[in-house]
This record gives structure tokens, C-alpha cells and sequence, in this order.
């Protein structure tokens, strides 16, 4: 299978093209909840924060999922235009309550056959971090956001921000919508608590 992009900035950039694009889920592309981001300084343990931009170039701030929010936000193409710009850094969804759409955060810390068993589980639209060390499992579905700190796996459901890579860890190009058994699974997994 082939990598559409690395999860570093600077190679999103440079080899961005139309033919790369089309890796992504009609799901997420044919929907106005696009951001871009510019990354800050990496802090003692690495890790960059990612701060996001509406394609304007005003930073997002204010309640997430207002009017004015979702009015800022922007379509796929126009989030493209702006990486292209070389002005951001990447390119970012903002999931927002009610929507359908989900995302299953797994970071570095989770055990690995943990992390199988939920790719497992889950056979949906699946990319690289960009941190390259975790996974985000895209789905078809609402929910709450919920958490295990210690187990390393976060879902988004609501008011989340996400970036983007496009390296694709598995042959589906698509959200698939996720089942109740193992959405329960998951929750039961997790121990949930409200975000």
C-alpha cells in the first residue's frame, strides 16, 4: 500500500498534490468542518502543540460549534489552498456534536495488542498521528467524548479539533459507521467519563 504523506510538516507541504487528496473520506471531505493549524514549540517531552487557524488566518478561539464557529469553518479544498500557501502547517477537521462523526484517538502509550484489537474491531478510515506514534480511527457516528489517560485512547465526539495526515495505516478509504457492540466494547474498554 502507499503512503500518501509522512506525518511531518514540511513533507505535507512539499508533496501535496491533487491525486493525494482524494485519499480522504467523501464523508469528512464533502463536509464544511475544515481548519489548518501551525505547529508551536515542541515542549520538554517533544511534543508539539498545534494551533488552530480558520483559512482566513485568524486563529480559532471563542466556544467551539457556535454560529460564528461554523461559519468560519471552511471546505476541504479551501483548507488545501491554505496548506499549499506554505502560511500553515497542516490541515485539521473540527469534529462538532451532532454531526455523525467521530474519532478514536490512540496515542503512543497503548499497549499493542490493545491497539490491535480496537483496529480490529473498528475497520474504518485509519491514519497516522502526526506525531507518527498514534492512530486516529475515523467513524460514522455520534457520541460523547471520552477518555482513559492511562490507557492511552481518547474518543472525539464533540468540540475537537484533529489534524490530519493522510498516512494511511489500512487498505479502507472510508468512516465506516461503527457498531454498537463495539462501540460498547470500546466504552467498557475505556471506562468513560464525560469530557
Amino acid at each position: 500500500m502507499k503512503k500518501a504523506l509522512t506525518h511531518y510538516s514540511k513533507d505535507f507541504q512539499d508533496n501535496y498534490n491533487t491525486s493525494q487528496a482524494a485519499i480522504y473520506p467523501d464523508f469528512l471531505k464533502t463536509k464544511k468542518r475544515w481548519l489548518l493549524f501551525r505547529l508551536g514549540q515542541p515542549d520538554a517531552r517533544g511534543k508539539q502543540p498545534k494551533y488552530p487557524y480558520y483559512s482566513s488566518g485568524t486563529m480559532r478561539k471563542g466556544q467551539q460549534g457556535s454560529e460564528d464557529d461554523l461559519n468560519r469553518l471552511c471546505s476541504f479544498d479551501e483548507a488545501l489552498a491554505g496548506v499549499k500557501s506554505g502560511q500553515f502547517d497542516g490541515i485539521g477537521y473540527a469534529i462538532i456534536t451532532g454531526d455523525g462523526v467521530a474519532c478514536i484517538d490512540i496515542d503512543y502509550n497503548c499497549p499493542e495488542d490493545t491497539k490491535a484489537e480496537i483496529v480490529k474491531r473498528f475497520p474504518s478510515y485509519t491514519e497516522k498521528s502526526l506525531s507518527g506514534k498514534g492512530l486516529h480511527i475515523w467513524l460514522n457516528r455520534d457520541c460523547k467524548t471520552f477518555k482513559d489517560n492511562g490507557l492511552g485512547v481518547e474518543v472525539f465526539g464533540s468540540s475537537q479539533f484533529v489534524a490530519m495526515t493522510g498516512d494511511i495505516q489500512t487498505e479502507i478509504t472510508d468512516a465506516i459507521p461503527a457498531n454498537d457492540e463495539a462501540f460498547v466494547w470500546l466504552e467498557n474498554l475505556i471506562k468513560p467519563k464525560a469530557a
